[in-house]
C-alpha cells in the first residue's frame, strides 16, 4: 500500500477515539497480558481473576480467621517469598493461603500508632523487603513482614513545595512499587490520590538525582487518570513487566472496574468490570 502522509494522523486519531472517546472518558482497550490477579472483596471473599477477562472469576474462597467486625484493608505479594500478605482494620498482618482462604497472623496487631481511617494503600517495597502502609488521612508507615511490628513511622504525606497540588491535602488510598530487573536495590513508589484523581510518586523516580526517599512522605504528581475523583481504589504493579493495574470505583459509578495505568502519564485505560463489580478492599498481581 502506498504511503500517504495523512494516514498516521488518522490512525492516531482513531486510536485515541477508541481509548478515550469524545468526552475524555476511558474506554475499552484491546486485551493485554494475562496476569493472575487476587482481589479481596468487602464481603471477605478472595477472588482469582485473569487480567484479560476481568469479569470472569476463576476461583472464589471465603477468608477464614477474621474476628467479628474486622476487615481486610489491603493485600500484596511478598515477591521474594511468593507469599500473599494482608492487613486488617485492626492493624493485624496476615499471610493468606490462596487455596483455602485461611489467614495466619503475623505477630500481634499494630496499635501504636493505630491505623487512621478506613482506606489504605498496602504494598511491599521489593528493595527493602518492608511493607508501605499509607492512608487517606496522610498516615505513612512501614511494617516488618516477619513480625508485623512497626518498622518506622514516617512523616505524613504531603505534596512537594514545587508540585502543582502543593496547596492540596492528599488522600492517598492505594500504593504500589515497581521492580527493577537490572538493579534490585532500585524501585519507584507510585500511589493513587482519590481527591485529585491522580497518579503520584511517593518520593522521586528511581533514576532521579538527587533522590527523595518515599520515607520522607513527599508526593510528586505524575498525571490525571482521566476519570475524575474516585471513591475507592486498589492498585498493584507486576514484578516482571511493571504493568500497573488498578481496581477503581469512580464517584459516578457503583461498580468496581479494572484499568491499566500508564506510569508515565497516569492515564487509565478501561479493561472491564472486575468480577461482579462488588467493592474491592485489595488487589495483588501474582508474581
Amino acid at each position: 500500500m502506498p504511503y500517504h502522509p495523512i494516514l498516521p494522523g488518522l490512525c492516531a486519531f482513531a486510536i485515541a477515539c477508541v481509548l478515550w472517546g469524545p468526552a475524555g472518558q476511558a474506554q475499552a482497550a484491546p486485551q493485554q497480558g494475562n496476569e493472575t490477579l487476587w482481589a479481596v472483596s468487602v464481603h471477605h471473599e478472595l477472588l482469582q481473576i485473569k487480567a484479560d477477562t476481568p469479569d470472569s472469576i476463576v476461583q472464589r474462597v471465603r477468608l477464614q480467621g477474621l474476628s467479628q467486625g474486622e476487615q481486610i484493608v489491603g493485600i500484596d505479594y511478598r515477591v521474594s517469598r511468593g507469599v500473599l500478605y494482608a492487613l486488617s482494620s485492626t492493624g493485624q498482618l496476615y499471610t493468606v493461603n490462596t487455596d483455602s482462604g485461611q489467614l495466619t497472623p503475623v505477630g500481634s496487631p499494630q496499635r501504636e500508632p493505630a491505623l487512621q481511617g478506613e482506606l489504605f494503600g498496602f504494598d511491599f517495597n521489593p528493595a527493602a523487603d518492608r511493607i508501605r502502609v499509607v492512608g487517606a488521612s496522610t498516615q505513612n508507615l512501614r511494617l516488618h513482614p516477619e513480625t508485623g511490628k512497626l518498622a518506622a513511622h514516617d512523616p505524613d504525606l504531603r505534596y512537594a513545595s514545587t508540585d502543582t497540588h502543593r496547596d492540596k491535602q492528599p488522600a492517598v488510598i492505594a500504593a504500589a512499587y515497581t521492580y527493577n530487573a537490572h538493579n534490585e536495590k532500585l524501585t519507584t513508589n507510585y500511589a493513587l490520590d482519590r481527591a485529585q484523581g491522580t497518579l503520584v510518586m511517593q518520593g522521586t523516580h528511581e533514576n532521579t538525582t538527587p533522590a527523595v526517599s518515599p520515607n520522607e512522605g513527599v508526593l510528586f504528581t505524575v498525571g490525571s487518570l482521566g476519570l475524575g475523583q474516585f471513591s475507592s481504589a486498589a492498585f498493584d504493579i507486576a514484578d516482571a513487566s511493571n504493568r500497573a493495574l488498578a481496581a477503581l470505583v469512580t464517584t459516578t459509578s457503583t461498580v468496581t472496574q479494572l484499568y491499566d495505568i500508564d506510569l508515565a502519564t497516569g492515564r487509565a485505560t478501561l479493561l472491564g468490570t472486575l468480577g461482579s463489580g462488588t467493592p474491592i478492599a485489595g488487589l495483588a498481581i501474582e508474581p
